[in-house]
């Protein structure tokens, strides 16, 4: 009579168990940037090397940047403002 009745007990779950997971996880993704931004915050930043003033009016025209980190130059940004209109 009593061969085929199953019982079934539900445990309830704690929210601690939950609270751990999403805490590591978090811990996680800050450890990893942490590592990605040690091992590549030298290699995002260019060092200026030099300011040229082309028409001697006193201001720099152009700036020369190092962006590889070698000493020699790389790169050169022009300052072409528009004049402005009379």
């Amino acid at each position: 009579m009593f061969k085929n009745k199953v019982i079934v007990v539900e445990e309830k779950k704690s929210p601690i168990k939950t609270i751990i997971i999403i805490a590591s996880a978090v811990v996680a993704v800050g450890a990893a940037l942490a590592a990605a931004y040690y091992f590549l915050k030298d290699k995002c930043k260019s060092e200026i090397l030099g300011r040229v003033d082309i028409n001697g009016d006193g201001e720099a025209d152009a700036i020369m940047l190092d962006t590889t980190g070698n000493g020699e130059i790389d790169t050169i940004i022009i300052n072409t403002e528009p004049e402005e209109e009379e």
